[in-house]
């Protein structure tokens, strides 16, 4: 089991601190903080009508830039958020993977910062088998909707000729 600070560099942690401080009161609950990271996902429309694409005011702060170079190197580790990381990256592909996993440390960090809330890494394998879990009973849950039952298949390896 890892904290989740094995994902974030000392120096990385330091940047943090410098930013904002040991204390988060400012910030109401994640999501503000979320969003003044500008780690939110846009609203591209309104009332059906596209908005303009460019951001206002300056560039992406210098937490959201560690946070994401954070996300890029945890994507290589046997941690949860890697395994999160490389889930998300096979449907939506890096960028949005990188995006995603980013805002998961930052929710992470806001948590452990403001509440003292510690995060024990499951590892990639426990991640895994709970996202099978959870896929299985939406699955299992869909069919029932539509009026069927799923029953689960034995594969039997031995005696089959091929």
């Amino acid at each position: 089991m890892r904290p989740i600070l094995t994902a974030i560099s000392p120096t990385a942690a330091l940047e943090v601190f410098a930013e904002v401080g040991p204390d988060l009161s400012s910030f109401p609950n994640e999501h503000h903080f979320i969003s003044w990271l500008r780690l939110s996902p846009r609203m591209n429309f309104s009332a059906g009508k596209p908005l303009n694409k460019r951001r206002n005011g300056a560039g992406a702060n210098r937490i959201a830039h560690v946070l994401r170079l954070a996300a890029v190197s945890v994507g290589r580790t046997q941690t949860a958020i890697g395994a999160y990381y490389r889930r998300v990256a096979r449907r939506k592909g890096a960028k949005v993977a990188i995006f995603a996993t980013a805002r998961k440390i930052a929710t992470l960090l806001y948590r452990m910062l403001r509440y003292g809330q510690d995060y024990i890494d499951e590892g990639a394998k426990a991640y895994d088998q709970r996202f099978e879990q959870r896929r299985l009973r939406s699955i299992t849950a869909s069919a029932l909707d539509l009026g069927f039952q799923l029953v689960p298949i034995t594969l039997r390896t031995e005696g089959v000729s091929g």
